[in-house]
């Protein structure tokens, strides 16, 4: 059976072995970011059929979003901003 310390820090532990240069810590960092951005992100691009129906009218067309498209951006530029700063 494998030890497990969370699905955190075992995806940081993945991450930091694609970039060793970052620290574990920095790539624990990262995944929290993430995982907090899916839950905001999720509710927003697959809101409910009464924020749907509000969300459809003109004047917020402009805050409508794509899950994947929003989330892959969103990590890209996450780890591009890990990428130029730095480990701690």
């Amino acid at each position: 059976m494998r030890q497990s310390h969370g699905l955190a820090q075992d995806t940081a532990v993945i991450l930091h072995r694609g970039a060793p240069h970052l620290s574990v810590e920095t790539c624990t960092q990262a995944i929290r970011t993430i995982f907090a951005l899916v839950a905001g992100l999720y509710p927003m691009t697959t809101p409910a059929p009464h924020v749907y129906a509000i969300m459809s009218e003109p004047e917020f067309a402009d805050l409508q979003a794509d899950f994947e498209t929003s989330l892959l951006f969103a990590i890209r530029s996450i780890l591009a901003g890990i990428a130029e700063v730095g480990s701690d």
